[in-house]
């Protein structure tokens, strides 16, 4: 049996990966206008100086407080949507088990035909218990 080998991309490939990134991003600086695609270190140092304090960026209609601020919001929002999003879907998932365990699933099992995931059917008289078949299935 062959073993696959594990690549660390943390580790030399990650770091390579990395400064290729780097090296496509300051070729393709060298083509474009700086408005456009700006060289790394000007977005670096840009981030640098704008973090905590950004003045600038309320032309853009953000608040004046810095980039920080900002993630911290967007962040937020962005944790407050996977918790509704986590809340919904366990709701969802439990009710859509309890609905199948009461004999009136909507969802496929293994044996059945390839049919839409969420359409409804109904077992037709013509079904035996040993296996589905497609005039099983109206």
């Amino acid at each position: 049996m062959r073993r696959v080998r594990h690549v660390d991309p943390t580790g030399a490939a990650g770091a390579v990966g990395l400064a290729g990134l780097f090296a496509a991003w300051y070729v393709a600086a060298a083509f474009a206008s700086p408005d456009i695609v700006p060289y790394p270190h000007v977005v670096l140092d840009r981030v640098r100086v704008w973090f905590f304090a950004a003045p600038e960026l309320s032309a853009y209609g953000l608040d004046s407080s810095g980039l920080a601020a900002n993630l911290l919001y967007t962040s937020r929002n962005v944790l407050l949507a996977v918790g509704i999003g986590t809340c919904v879907g366990t709701v969802l998932g439990l009710t859509s088990a309890r609905h199948a365990s009461s004999g009136r699933s909507s969802t496929r099992s293994c044996r059945e035909p390839h049919r839409f995931p969420f359409s409804s059917w109904r077992r037709s008289s013509r079904c035996s218990a040993s296996g589905a078949s497609a005039a099983c299935f109206s």
